[in-house]
């Protein structure tokens, strides 16, 4: 006895393409964002890529960071004071001391 069988196959090419062009785009983005920590941070191992959760800054990283604080150091030092002013302007405590010293006077 012979059985015919029949089904068809429907290829969305538009799909394919779309879920293609979003694995390369994820792809790219890993490779790129690994490519950015490998150089930021250093790996703990020999010819692996860096975790930033676990590897130490790199020393090309220490060296920008602390060349950008040496050159801002009174720039960071002078708004640094103004914050920490301002906020302890705004206590209880400060507030209290002034008082004290406004009324010996």
């Amino acid at each position: 006895m012979e059985h015919i069988v029949q089904f068809a196959v429907s290829i969305d090419d538009d799909a394919i393409e779309k879920k293609v062009e979003a694995r390369a785009t994820d792809d790219i983005i890993k490779h790129l964002q690994q490519k950015v920590a490998n150089k930021i941070f250093q790996a703990y191992y020999y010819k692996q890529n860096a975790d930033p959760d676990r590897d130490p800054l790199s020393d090309y990283t220490k060296d920008l960071i602390e060349g950008f604080l040496n050159e801002n150091r009174d720039a960071i030092i002078e708004k640094t004071t103004n914050k920490l002013a301002d906020k302890l302007m705004k206590t209880k405590k400060v507030k209290d001391i002034l008082d004290q010293d406004v009324s010996k006077v």
